[in-house]
């Protein structure tokens, strides 16, 4: 036995409980198999470190989901797990509390059962929590457990967002920002309140953009750009603001910039990345919104099917070769290739990243960022990771020629190079990869295969409703004219749009000898598709129309979204 594994094996997390003990919680993980017992040492080494209770440090590390620690940690003290936001929350109870309680204790109530007060909790001491809302209330409590940022969201909307919307907060700022004529108000609360005001409203992105007497803010939610509100030219100064918390010039107006700022908005933390291009009207701002999340990412997690999850498993966990995920600007193409890092080994595998930027904290792994200043970008990252005994290297993006064979040589040499692209569809990588100069009997030996996704809105469950198939639509799911559809009717939580967040269509190549060989001789794009879809091929025609008929999205936005080469299967 390795001197891990003996102190693996000997620490109170893992040893086996005597009979009638309580299960430890990092022995009930391994019993579900939620986490690898390679995880739970390596967590131990870290919880010596810090401190941190062992669920805290497998979240934080990536190596289990919140829930799945929650589940076990509920399992183990014998409670229940509730969720949250999907819950029935009644308002008297809310009214017995505010906000600061609630916070300081980690705690919201939900409502009463039995004469007792049901309360939904992640607080450490559930004695200390019984003996404070006895006192407070009169009424003793039935503990449940749940996520501490749930709580918190939930605290969040009912204490704060519900009385004093993040909208009426934006306009009182707008309106004192105005009446101010000698510039004296500093504008961080009109930037914390238009950042608020988004994320309330499920924005990915903010844009200021320059009109020719006003300056219009319009918000990105779900994929669509929703003009919000306009302000007068006189809150030029709030660009001026965002760059300077960006770290940007702001004496320099005629050049594009980009930069970067953190937030805490409602007890989340934000990376907030600001761009900047002149336009006719003035500098046109476009802040992205990036939640610091330290709960896994799963592929199981991002709405792909459950019979093409093992396929890309296997691919994401080849030893040597090229796999990529392609898609336009948007498409989740990040998303998925971080979550398909997580599938890996990554305590036993050295995986060496150059991202430009890092959108996603992946604790375990060695992270780079592109740094043009000093000369850093992705080829020569590349070549100096061969020094570094990677296992994998993750390419944020193969956009030229340089970055291309610097991949296609590390995929050559032994190792699992997993990057993204800008193609229409999975075939497409070939061609592209050919404008950029690489070498045909390279591409033949290493590729693996590719992934071409697009995101969708989903119907939104709050006001979904069936109704029957147009003629339209009949033809496009090759079903009968009775068929039975769904689609939101529009409410509050969705906006009125009958959307609410996003799922993935996706069309999965995964290239065969016959596929490569058919490479290697320069065969037309035309019968590399035919090639492709004669062995394990997943149509994103197909996808789209699984998830239309299971009430994920609708026709309309399946269609809009799908290359013209994906509509015919």
């Amino acid at each position: 036995m390795s001197a891990v594994t003996q102190e693996a094996a000997g620490n109170s997390a893992l040893t086996t409980p005597r009979r009638g003990a309580r299960k430890t919680l990092g022995a009930m993980l391994l019993d579900r198999g939620a986490v690898d017992p390679s995880a739970i040492a390596y967590c131990l080494h870290e919880q010596k470190v810090t401190g941190e209770k062992l669920g805290q440090v497998l979240v934080r590390c990536g190596f289990a989901a919140q829930r799945e620690v929650m589940g076990a940690l509920a399992e183990q003290l014998g409670m229940e797990v509730v969720d949250v936001e999907a819950a029935s929350i009644d308002p008297d109870c809310l009214a017995m509390f505010n906000a600061v309680i609630c916070r300081r204790n980690h705690f919201v109530p939900l409502g009463r059962a039995q004469g007792k007060l049901v309360v939904a909790t992640c607080a450490p001491d559930f004695d200390k929590l019984r003996v404070l809302i006895e006192r407070h209330t009169g009424l003793q409590a039935e503990l449940k457990l749940a996520e501490k940022e749930a709580i918190h969201r939930l605290l969040t909307h009912y204490y704060e967002n519900q009385r004093k919307p993040p909208a009426h907060r934006l306009e009182r700022e707008i309106i004192g920002v105005g009446v101010d004529k000698d510039a004296a108000r500093r504008l961080d609360g009109l930037v914390r309140s238009l950042v608020a005001t988004a994320l309330h409203q499920r924005a990915t992105d903010i844009h200021l953009r320059p009109m020719p007497h006003s300056i219009n803010v319009a918000f990105r939610v779900d994929g669509v750009l929703i003009s919000v509100l306009s302000l007068d030219q006189s809150f030029q100064r709030l660009i001026a603001t965002i760059k300077l918390m960006a770290g940007m010039d702001i004496a320099e107006t005629r050049r594009a910039q980009d930069g970067s700022f953190a937030l805490d908005v409602d007890d989340s933390y934000y990376d907030v990345r600001v761009s900047t291009i002149a336009c006719s009207f003035g500098e046109n701002v476009v802040m992205r919104l990036l939640p610091r999340s330290t709960d896994v990412r799963r592929l199981e997690t991002l709405g792909f099917e459950t019979e093409h999850l093992t396929q890309l498993r296997q691919m994401f966990r080849r030893p040597s070769g090229i796999f990529l995920i392609t898609g336009p600007t948007g498409s989740g193409k990040t998303t998925t290739l971080h979550a398909g890092i997580m599938s890996l080994d990554v305590l036993n595998k050295n995986i060496l990243t150059i991202e430009d930027p890092i959108e996603y904290q992946l604790p375990v792994v060695r992270q780079t960022q592109v740094n043009r200043k000093s000369g850093y970008v992705f080829a020569g990252a590349i070549r100096n990771f061969l020094r570094h005994d990677p296992d994998v290297i993750v390419v944020g993006e193969i956009r030229d020629a340089e970055t291309a064979a610097a991949a296609l040589d590390a995929a050559e040499t032994g190792h699992l190079v997993l990057s993204t692209m800008h193609t229409n569809s999975a075939v497409g990588i070939v061609p592209r990869l050919k404008s950029l100069q690489a070498n045909t009997y390279q591409l033949a030996d290493v590729l693996i295969g590719a992934l071409s996704q697009r995101l969708v809105r989903s119907v939104c469950r709050h006001c979904a409703a069936p109704r029957r198939a147009t003629a339209e639509e009949a033809a496009f799911l090759q079903v009968g004219a009775e068929t039975l559809l769904t689609a939101g009717k529009g409410c509050a939580h969705c906006g009125g749009t009958g959307y609410l967040g996003r799922v993935p269509i996706y069309e999965i190549a995964e290239f065969t000898d016959e596929f490569r060989a058919a490479v290697h001789d320069g065969v037309s794009q035309q019968e590399l598709v035919s090639i492709a879809r004669r062995g394990r091929y997943v149509s994103m025609h197909d996808v789209a129309r699984a998830k239309v008929l299971s009430g994920q999205t609708t026709v309309a936005e399946a269609a809009l979204h799908m290359p013209a080469a994906g509509r015919g299967g």
